[in-house]
């Protein structure tokens, strides 16, 4: 049962939660426990206290930390870029680029009210939107609208390390 990591993700206290659910606070810290049965009645009150659904307090807990090896990661290579996934299941567009001199990539355009989020960790890369070109240096940021259909180009000495994110 995730009841704990509901209550704690909603900065209540175990009596402030059987105050407002009506649940007496010996009862949630049996069911926080594991070792308690709730009825539906009591779930039905938990959850309404929580602003949650009953799914959520009953479905399997999920890892406070999930670690993914690099070779588990999504990855493709094209035309002098690797590119890496790391967003995964969280329902973002998250990811590393390795760009070598001279390489190329060309993104579309995002969904309505989204952007792109573009971190240069390492080298030098050129951002192309329409006829404006944009210089990103080392651990310098670019916040790209979701209407651009940007082209990024490597730039630098060696191989640029880049990260991006849209949401």
């Amino acid at each position: 049962m995730n009841l704990k990591d509901q209550r704690e993700a909603r900065g209540l206290t175990q009596q402030e939660l059987s105050d407002r659910s009506g649940v007496p606070r010996p009862t949630l810290a049996h069911l926080e426990s594991g070792q308690g049965n709730p009825t539906l009645s009591v779930l039905i009150k938990v959850a309404a206290a929580l602003g949650t659904g009953i799914e959520a307090l009953v479905s399997a807990a999920r890892p406070k930390v999930r670690v993914v090896a690099r070779g588990e990661l999504p990855s493709e290579a094209r035309g002098g870029v690797e590119l890496r996934s790391l967003g995964m299941d969280l329902g973002i567009g998250f990811e590393r680029w390795e760009l070598q001199r001279g390489a190329r990539l060309e993104r579309g355009a995002g969904r309505n009210g989204e952007r792109r989020i573009v971190v240069c960790e390492a080298g030098e890369l050129s951002i192309t939107v329409g006829q404006a070109e944009h210089r990103l240096r080392a651990g310098e940021v670019a916040v790209i609208d979701a209407a651009a259909r940007p082209a990024f180009e490597s730039r630098g000495r060696g191989v640029s390390i880049v990260y991006s994110a849209c949401g």
